[in-house]
């Protein structure tokens, strides 16, 4: 097996292309982030149309009573738990967070109730350009398979920061997204036609 990284960043980029930068506000990613957690991407963003079809922009949350936002993004599950982690966010100047040093920025987000490590994390890196490495379940699944990292997710993303470039992390990170859904998957995986096979410990058992 090899284990080039910078071979496994091209290998799917040659597959994936290499993803471009969506702008966003840090507020338009850090509630996306949230209404996205044991969810799909469709029932998010019928949550997220939600709020800004009644209330007109995100900023109108931070005086919405909680019942009316439990309401709004009922669609994306755990209403009240997400509702909650919503209101967290407007307890800071969310101008400040990407001028911070990254670490500070990370304990700041990480501080608020409901914001987690791989909320945190995506944001930074998303808005921020901050040199973060979100792990989800897809990535933390083929990361353990491809033998780059194993345990919990915060070991994986520290882990995958050592391993590969900066300006990398972005691309992978969507990108090991995608692999996770056509090819790693968490039943049957596709190892015989997936782009980085070569690189991968358990397609080369």
């Amino acid at each position: 097996m090899d284990t080039n990284t910078t071979g496994v960043a091209r290998a799917l980029e040659r597959e994936f292309g290499r993803p471009r930068r969506r702008r966003s506000s840090l507020l338009e990613c850090l509630v996306k982030t949230i209404l996205s957690q044991n969810t799909n991407d469709d029932l998010r963003d019928a949550a997220y149309e939600a709020i800004l079809l009644e209330l007109g922009s995100l900023e109108r949350l931070r005086d919405a009573p909680p019942a009316a936002i439990e309401r709004l993004i009922r669609p994306a599950g755990l209403p009240k738990q997400k509702s909650r982690a919503i209101k967290e966010i407007f307890k800071i100047d969310l101008k400040r967070v990407c001028k911070m040093e990254p670490e500070e920025a990370y304990r700041l987000l990480t501080s608020l109730k409901g914001i987690g490590d791989k909320t945190a994390k995506v944001c930074l890196l998303f808005v921020c350009r901050m040199p973060f490495f979100p792990v989800d379940t897809h990535i933390a699944r083929v990361a353990s398979r491809m033998g780059l990292a194993s345990g919990s997710r915060e070991r994986i993303s520290r882990r995958l920061e050592e391993l590969f470039d900066p300006k990398d992390y972005y691309p992978l990170h969507i990108n090991l997204m995608r692999l996770g859904r056509a090819y790693c998957k968490p039943r049957n995986p596709l190892c015989s036609s997936c782009p980085v096979r070569d690189y991968c410990a358990s397609a080369n058992e």
